[in-house]
């Protein structure tokens, strides 16, 4: 520390003042005198700038945290690669810089106070990153080479810059192996249900939980009005995917043991955008678009009858034969726009991320659009080394009207079920109504979010850290679904509902969050402990309040308080969940890595006589390429990492399952009663996953190509099964029983390769591939209908035509099913349902294509796929059957068809092999140069042009008898877990965005 050189610097004063405050009394009663001998120096702080800059191409790299290693002391490099730390303590530190995708990099630097140091770095592209530290439920987080189980971890805020995705699934989907996004329908507002690893629960949610920024979120994938085939919003998506920096991917319960009851199905971590110290940076992003369907004409099938004006079999394809008659086409296209503002910078004693969004998005039919808003601010307080504070706050605004109805009136309805018979109805060849009539039935949904957060940690020493998180989720969401009274004299398509009906739904959801957690660390010469402990609490209500009114007396009467009669009713839920967790992790040479963990949770859906549930964790990881006698391979292996894990999660039963429940009755007289409802089961307990993985990740060449590798074996036991009451216990129906068994198994491998890597020209390929299996074990001997032993869990079974004959006649003889194997065929009233096939995809994948052209344009290409599965497709089996609309209704006669048609039930005829490839994505990024974008006032700029859901280029099956398959990708919306018949939902569309970004 340099010398005081007199009593006017700026030390001397900071010491008068310190000693002022130490000891006032004093202070006042004699003037101050400087003794050096006596006056304990002030610390001062050094101050160390530098950029980073990526190795291979010299370019600077935005976004890397810089910090010094046992401190909450840091800063983060701004879009030139410059960091700035100005409060680093003097003395000896270890500074370390880490961006996804890269291997950290550490440099040992003396803080000399008051003066400043330079310190660059250059890091070297590494898709592995070993020394990345990612969310694990500990104070602090884990870096990924002591983890031994695979996490997933999406570089978000990469993709958003060259991705048409415009909410957060979308760009979440098929970018990790072993997650499925499942497609949503194509409509705005329409959300997806999220697969990790595949399908485990026989009964319960199989989607995993989520966390922003350590605040546990409501991610149903069921929101909105019950509509046809279910609800269909995600909650997910209420989120700005501008906002979002990372996403991380715990999967299976080897990775999910310290999150405890609920995290079988794995965990999804989202963090996102924090501050940098520095002057303000404004980013703008501007995004125009359109939503579409691909060729409706030319991929719609042909729809048949009997004509009325000719008495002949005729045909027409709706899309053509709508447009001939009205000059209008049945799908528009619709806009896409949107704004987003964000403003980041700060001190290093605060740092701030700030931003507001606007959008609004129509879809492929006018009165389908979303319009949202939305605005966030992260800060980050470092008031001194030793203390940090990140608060996270957003607000979120969404209105959404969909495009289907309830109860067979939305607008796909119509055209499938189509037919020439229909000519001369008021329907003009729709069934039902024509799409005018699908517009004026209004079913939105309007929300309003809060999301906040605050994550407090302590580092008193370098070896201990404390971490306090608090969280919460507050969603208000009202729901309606609208059917207009029809005006005297004109036409009723809607039946029972002409006089008009409204169902309304207030929903409120609230998601507590407290993670208490402290992490000690130590190394003794080679070996390094981490021990952590810490406690959990997590609290979900939903408060559901319905009504429905019907007949009101004039159309412009809409309200439920108007209607001639009316019903109401309310749900209220409230589950709470207690955890207590401790781990440690023993390390040696910081290459070989084992950990041990235990949880246990207690939780309000518990039967009274199971009191808690505990689950154990093993893992190990060895970073191999470390080792001396490793030195012979390393101009060809430079990274190799083996890890295994096991662990056990949960997944807790429905909220009243357990208890002993009595309906309300009105009894004699109109006097209250109640009767029994459920007879409950008081020693009910959580589904209980417990999975083993083994797996390697590997570096070549440099990190040219690297390869992950996962192998999981996974079994859940005590799972929840709908077991018949007896008569005896005077309870109707069923009791929730801890009967089932499940096992799964499945591999995940990612694959990343430097095609080339030249100064102007790069290419970068991804490819990512997983199959997943499962078998139900054990039933406790109940037969369920969508499960049997021996078979996957959602299997699809029906009767199997085993013969049909015509007599001379023409009718129907000798009709015969398919028996259990190795039985002959029987009459079909008898014949038990036969397995047809799997209902989840057994195989997926995607690869991704990234070229980079003279450092300015990149070109990427996406291709993802899924077969090994089959799907029903409603609206065909009811075309063959009830509407007959189909070419093979007219086709000659074919007995096994006709069986199928009057014998057995009709879906068999809706029946096909799923499996699709689609190029997903095509995209084009150009960074512009810097002189156009000063031109603007920007720093820099960028356009980006992408194109989503661009063709099909392999599907399995194109046709069901005949009748062509529009969409092999055409899904159950989200809120049916395990179903397989979708019916009356529209297929997925396409988008094509154009989106500038600027940087002031």
């Amino acid at each position: 520390m340099p010398e005081l050189h007199s009593p006017t610097s700026a030390k001397l004063l900071l010491a008068v003042a310190a000693l002022s405050l130490a000891a006032p009394d004093a202070a006042i009663a004699e003037p101050f005198r400087a003794e050096p001998a006596t006056v304990a120096p002030v610390p001062f702080f050094g101050t160390l700038t530098g950029t980073v800059t990526d190795e291979r191409s010299g370019q600077p790299l935005p976004g890397v945290q810089v910090n010094i290693v046992g401190t909450m002391v840091g800063n983060i490099t701004d879009a030139q690669g410059r960091y700035r730390i100005v409060n680093a303590p003097p003395g000896p530190a270890r500074l370390r810089a880490r961006l996804l995708g890269y291997a950290a990099v550490d440099r040992t630097v003396t803080v000399e106070d008051g003066r400043s140091q330079t310190v660059d770095f250059a890091l070297v592209s590494s898709p592995l990153s070993l020394d990345a530290v990612v969310v694990t439920g500990t104070a602090g987080g884990s870096q990924v080479r002591e983890i031994g189980n695979a996490v997933g971890r999406v570089d978000a805020a990469k993709i958003a810059e060259t991705s048409p995705a415009v909410n957060v699934q979308q760009l979440l989907g098929q970018r990790d192996p072993g997650v499925v996004v499942q497609p949503a329908a194509g409509m705005v507002g329409a959300g997806s249900a999220i697969r990790i690893r595949g399908t485990a629960s026989l009964s319960l949610t199989n989607q995993p939980i989520i966390y922003v920024d350590g605040v546990r979120i409501d991610n149903s994938a069921a929101g909105g009005p019950s509509i046809r085939q279910g609800r269909t919003a995600s909650r997910l998506n209420d989120f700005n995917p501008e906002d979002i920096e990372s996403i991380e991917i715990i999967k299976g319960p080897a990775a999910a043991t310290l999150y405890g009851t609920e995290a079988s199905n794995g965990v999804i971590q989202v963090l996102t955008k924090r501050g940098k110290t520095g002057a303000a940076k404004v980013d703008i992003a501007l995004r125009t678009g359109t939503n579409f369907m691909r060729d409706p004409a030319g991929r719609f099938r042909y729809t048949y009858g009997i004509n009325p004006n000719t008495a002949q079999v005729d045909s027409f394809n709706i899309f053509n034969f709508y447009k001939e008659q009205t000059g209008k086409d049945i799908f528009t296209n619709g806009a896409i726009n949107s704004a987003n503002a964000s403003v980041s910078g700060g001190t290093d004693a605060i740092r701030y991320f700030a931003s507001a969004d606007y959008g609004t998005n129509h879809g492929i039919v006018d009165y389908n659009w979303e319009n949202s808003a939305g605005s966030r601010l992260n800060l980050s307080l470092v008031p001194s080394t030793k203390w940090k504070l990140d608060t996270y706050l957003n607000f979120a605004k969404n209105e959404t009207r969909f495009a289907q109805a309830a109860d067979g009136f939305g607008i796909w309805d119509m055209m499938v079920w189509s037919s020439p018979s229909l000519l001369n109805t008021t329907t003009k060849g729709f069934r039902y109504a024509n799409p005018d009539v699908a517009g004026s039935i209004d079913s939105r949904s309007t929300v309003g979010r809060f999301t906040g957060g605050a994550d407090l940690r302590y580092q008193p020493t370098g070896w201990l850290t404390g971490q306090l998180k608090v969280g919460y989720d507050n969603g208000q969401t009202t729901n309606q679904i609208l059917f207009p009274r029809v005006p005297a004299g004109e036409v009723n398509f809607f039946g029972a509902r002409s006089g008009g009906e409204k169902t309304l739904e207030a929903v409120s959801t609230i998601f507590n969050t407290l993670d208490l957690s402290a992490t000690a660390k130590k190394e003794i010469r080679s070996i390094s402990t981490s021990t952590s402990f810490g406690t959990q609490y997590y609290q979900k209500q939903i408060n559901v309040i319905s009504a429905v009114g019907s007949n009101f007396p004039t159309p412009d009467i809409t309200t439920i308080g108007g209607a001639a009669s009316s019903t109401s009713g309310e749900t209220f839920v409230q589950n709470k969940t207690l955890g207590v967790y401790g781990q440690e992790v023993l390390g040696f040479r910081n290459r070989l890595f084992l950990t041990a963990a235990l949880r246990g949770d207690a939780n309000s859906a518990f039967g009274q006589n199971f009191k808690a549930a505990y689950y154990p964790k093993l893992s190990a990881s060895w970073v191999v390429n470390e080792e001396p006698f490793f030195d012979r391979f390393s101009n060809r292996i430079n990274t190799l990492k083996l890890r295994g894990a096991w662990g056990q999660a949960g997944q807790q039963p429905d909220v009243f399952a357990a208890l002993r429940l009595y309906a309300p009755q009105t009894g004699p007289g109109g006097v209250p009663v109640v009767t029994p409802s459920s007879i409950g089961n008081p020693e009910l307990k959580p589904e209980r996953g417990e999975e083993l993985e083994l797996g390697f990740d590997a570096g070549f060449w440099n990190d040219r190509l690297t390869v992950a590798y996962t192998h999981y074996t996974k079994n859940t036991s005590d799972a929840i099964v709908l077991a018949p009451n007896r008569p005896s216990t005077g309870f109707p129906g069923s009791t929730v029983r801890n009967l089932g068994k499940v096992k799964n198994w499945g591999n995940e491998l990612g694959v990343n390769v430097v095609m080339l890597s030249r100064q102007k020209f790069g290419w970068d390929l991804n490819v990512n591939y997983a199959t997943a299996d499962n078998r139900v074990l054990d039933l406790g001997g109940v037969s369920l209908q969508n499960a049997r032993v021996g078979y996957p869990v959602g299997a699809i079974f029906f009767n199997r035509i085993a013969n049909a004959e015509f007599n001379a006649s023409g009718q129907l003889v000798n009709v015969l099913c398919e028996s259990d194997a190795g039985q002959p065929p029987q009459s079909c009233s008898t014949a038990p349902q036969v397995y047809w096939g799997n209902s989840t995809p057994r195989w997926w994948g995607s690869v991704n294509n990234s070229f980079t052209l003279f450092e300015k344009l990149r070109l990427g290409a996406n291709v993802d796929f899924q077969g090994g599965f089959n799907q029903v497709d409603g609206d065909i089996a009811f075309g063959h059957t009830t509407f007959q609309n189909s070419a093979k209704d007219y086709a000659a006669p074919d007995p096994v068809f006709a069986a199928y048609q009057t014998v057995i039930p009709r879906l068999g005829l809706g029946f096909f092999n799923a499996g699709f490839a689609k190029l997903r994505e095509l995209s084009a990024n150009y960074a512009l140069p810097n002189a156009i974008a000063a031109r603007a006032g920007a720093q820099s700029a960028s356009v980006t042009g992408a194109w989503r859901n661009v063709m099909t280029l392999w599907q399995a099956q194109h046709d069901i008898w005949g009748t062509k398959i529009f969409d092999s990708e055409t899904r159950v919306p989200g809120s049916s877990e395990l179903g397989f018949t979708y019916q009356t939902v529209i297929p997925p569309t396409s988008q094509i965005v154009l989106t500038v970004r600027m940087t002031y």
